[in-house]
């Protein structure tokens, strides 16, 4: 342990006198020297001091070591200009600036422990400083004698804890600054916290300078709208036009009131767009807004910009498509959306490739002519009226009115309901080999589903299959009868399973040089959605 020395006010220089035990004198001396650990020395009387071995435990001063006093928790915000009343005052700051602002109408500052306090004339006194960060405007000064608890001047000190230790003192302090009766407009201010502890020196908390803001308005937002601007992409899915990323649309804000109170954020505003759009959230700044000041009040500001739908694998097909903007001060505040509107957006890149289909894209599908698809046909007259959609990552019988969706021009399926509805698409292998068998694995329907012929599939393999052979019904693949003519070839269960169908092609698999088959499936329930077939060896 170190040696603690303490000092009292108005000692005297001079010869010292050495004591044992406080009686048996060792000599006269000028200087005591204290050697080794577990002693300290406390200066107890002015010509006296006492040496307590083993070491006498001490408070530290005022905000030090475990009576450090916190300062209160602000925030950088920027400073509005005062009305032309001067309603808050910012001192030498400029508008616009930068500083350390708070919201809460009470400051405490607390040691959280006991402080060490020399005798029972210090003092202790509590400032709060005028925005020329010279000129105490609220005061609350106490001699500390004793535990003590009062309000002056919206000031309160509570002083607890306290007690003798050694030959000091010791307690507790507490400050609290009712900032809500001393600031009504808000406004600039510091803190000078003192601890005049006689001998021992003078220990300060200081924070500042400040500024309290009351946030005297409520924020308002209004007239939200979000409208097409320009389709950059060409995106289309079963004869179903999407806006796509690259896509931009004029987003506005009618007006905006009171978005600099006394104080504001950098951002004043965020806004979704992301949820139904595509379009990351983004915040606006005082530089992107219209008509908007930092006068304190400043009221009818407005917002106009241009924003491209730039979120990847991004879908939203439905009625309720809105952009939400949200004033932001303190807290998230008012917020105002756009009208419901009915959109297509699918910023899906193809996902499918020789030997898996996503029904994210339609890469791989042909018509039942064997034709390479064209996605911006309209189902009802294309490929015979009775084709799947695929949308959203599904395959399914059509039945929506897209007519009134975004964007413009889209057909309306409600024709097509009834089903049933068709798709055909080329599976490849690409290594060319040889292959006799292989295996679906399965989403959106059951081979349940297929045995009961809710959906059916159909394999054609192109100069070896006599006709197209079939996964569907309760039938399944014979050898011994196998002709690939309209044969069943489905392998019973196991080991096909509920979402894995196997299956086998006999001897007029694919080979080398016939690598490709046709896969044909129908919907006949019309709630069977499949999502997912993978084809594997």
């Amino acid at each position: 342990m170190g040696i603690d020395i303490r000092p009292v006010a108005g000692a005297a220089g001079g010869s010292l006198t050495v004591l044992d035990e406080g009686g048996i004198v060792l000599g006269g001396v000028s200087t005591l020297n204290i050697v080794g650990v577990d002693h300290n020395a406390v200066a107890t009387g002015p010509s006296e001091v006492t040496i307590y071995a083993p070491e006498s435990a001490f408070s530290p001063y005022y905000n030090t070591g475990s009576a450090t006093v916190a300062s209160i928790t602000t925030s950088n915000r920027n400073i509005s200009s005062p009305l032309p009343e001067n309603n808050f005052k910012i001192g030498g700051w400029a508008a616009g600036t930068l500083h350390p602002c708070i919201r809460t109408g009470t400051a405490i500052y607390d040691t959280g422990g006991d402080f060490s306090i020399e005798n029972i004339a210090t003092t202790f006194t509590v400032q709060v400083i005028d925005s020329d960060g010279l000129t105490t405007i609220f005061q609350h000064q106490i001699t500390l004698t004793n535990n003590y608890d009062a309000w002056v001047n919206n000031i309160r000190i509570e002083i607890t804890n306290w007690g003798a230790e050694a030959l000091l003192f010791k307690a507790r302090a507490k400050v609290t600054l009712n900032l809500a009766a001393m600031f009504l407009s808000g406004g600039r201010f510091q803190v000078l916290i003192s601890h005049v502890n006689g001998g021992a020196g003078t220990f300060t908390k200081t924070q500042g300078p400040m500024f309290y803001d009351t946030e005297p308005n409520a924020q308002t937002i209004s007239g939200v709208t979000i409208v097409e601007n320009t389709i950059n992409s060409s995106k289309y899915l079963s004869g179903i036009r999407y806006y796509d990323e690259t896509d931009t649309f004029d987003i506005g804000i009618a007006d905006m009131d009171y978005l600099p109170s006394d104080s504001y954020p950098g951002n004043l505003v965020t806004f979704n767009s992301n949820t139904f759009y595509g379009i990351s959230n983004f915040n606006l700044t005082s530089a992107s807004l219209t008509g908007w000041s930092n006068l304190h009040g400043s009221v009818n500001a407005s917002y106009a910009g241009t924003k491209a739908i730039d979120r990847d694998d991004f879908r939203y097909i439905g009625i309720a498509g809105t952009v939400t903007g949200q004033v932001l001060d303190w807290t998230p505040g008012a917020t105002a959306s756009s009208a419901n509107s009915s959109i297509l957006i699918d910023t899906w890149d193809q996902e499918s490739n020789e030997l898996a289909e996503y029904f994210t894209d339609e890469t791989f599908r042909r018509t039942s002519a064997g034709l390479v698809w064209d996605s911006t046909q309209s189902l009802i007259a294309y490929d015979g009226g009775t084709a799947a959609q695929v949308i959203g990552g599904i395959l399914k019988v059509p039945d929506t009115n897209f007519s009134t969706y975004l964007p413009g021009g889209n057909p309306n399926y409600t024709t097509l309901a009834a089903g049933p509805g068709q798709y055909y698409r080329r599976y490849i292998d690409i290594t060319n080999n040889v292959r006799n068998s292989g295996r679906f694995t399965i989403s959106g329907f059951t081979l349940q589903n297929l045995k009961n012929e809710d959906i059916r599939i159909w394999i054609d393999i192109p100069g070896r299959f006599i006709s197209p052979c079939y996964l569907h019904s309760n039938s399944v693949f014979n050898f011994g009868t196998f002709t690939g003519n309209n044969d069943p070839i489905r392998k019973p269960d196991p080991p096909s399973t509920a979402s894995i169908i196997e299956f086998s092609m006999g001897n007029l698999g694919l080979t080398p040089a016939q690598n490709y088959m046709i896969f044909h499936l129908e919907i006949v329930n019309t709630v069977i959605e499949p999502d997912s077939i993978i084809l594997s060896w």
